[in-house]
């Protein structure tokens, strides 16, 4: 008898210690400098937030200096969203890279869904647990992805502005193909693609250029440049394309603000 994605989320969660809420792996040592280097970046652009502004996301305050911002991650969520309801069956969806679980709760008030978000930094996971956890929300996992040992246990795989933390793109996505029960979708949102080396390099000098001038250098050798061509094995749809002639007219016309970065689904 096949068993069913839930049960199989449970188990795992189950051999899980729970400390704060947020059920805990062992991370490698690696995880914890990029966590401790992560939050400090968060610290210095503004983006850790009090509850009561992490309850309200994507939705922000009058005047918030990333509010910007915030409207076009709302309109990906909404995008996602209106694709998974469209599923109709319940699922069990990965939230890889979830920070503060803004996205995963969003995700978790589908009808039918169970969404566990996955990160490597404690405090905002903590945060997420105590602020959006709770019946029927979402629950969340500390540890390294590319140890999460749960073989098709998820509808879906959702990597929303999280796939450039990984150094391998085809190694994550290949376990994100891995962890999925037949009929899933890995969803890529919301982080840059690049056509050619050229292109990576010159991303790669603006990140460095950029973090060092938030006077944390070190982090640039833990945010990545992707190749699109790196995506191909695996015969992704594209389902937003920034640079459409339908998006760029739709943003001429009505002011709107809209992710920059393409949005790919990837089945199983």
């Amino acid at each position: 008898m096949r068993v069913e994605p839930t049960a199989a989320v449970d188990e795992w969660l189950s051999g899980l210690p729970v400390v704060g809420g947020v059920h805990r792996q062992q991370l490698p040592d690696r995880s914890v400098g990029a966590a401790r280097l992560y939050l400090e970046v968060r610290a210095r652009e503004g983006r850790i937030y009090p509850d009561e502004v992490l309850r309200a996301l994507p939705r922000t305050p009058p005047g918030h200096p990333l509010a910007a911002e915030w409207r076009w991650r709302a309109r990906s969520v909404r995008r996602l969203a209106d694709r998974l309801r469209s599923v109709h069956r319940p699922m069990t969806v990965l939230d890889v890279g979830c920070g503060n679980g803004w996205m995963s709760a969003r995700l978790a008030e589908l009808p039918g869904a169970t969404v566990v978000g996955m990160d490597i930094v404690a405090p905002e996971l903590e945060q997420a647990a105590r602020v959006l956890g709770g019946a029927g929300g979402p629950r969340f996992v500390l540890g390294d992805f590319l140890g999460a040992p749960a073989p098709e246990a998820f509808d879906i795989v959702v990597f929303a502005a999280s796939v450039h933390y990984f150094p391998g793109l085809r190694e994550a996505l290949a376990h994100a193909m891995s962890l999925l029960r037949p009929g899933g979708e890995v969803h890529v949102l919301d982080s840059p693609f690049y056509d050619d080396e050229s292109s990576v390099e010159a991303a790669r000098e603006r990140s460095m250029a950029y973090y060092a001038s938030l006077g944390v250098p070190a982090y640039a050798a833990n945010y990545h440049h992707h190749l699109l061509r790196e995506l191909e094995q695996f015969r992704p749809v594209r389902l937003y394309d920034p640079g459409s002639i339908g998006r760029k007219a739709l943003g001429a016309v009505h002011g709107h603000e809209d992710s920059p970065f393409p949005w790919f689904v990837i089945a199983s």
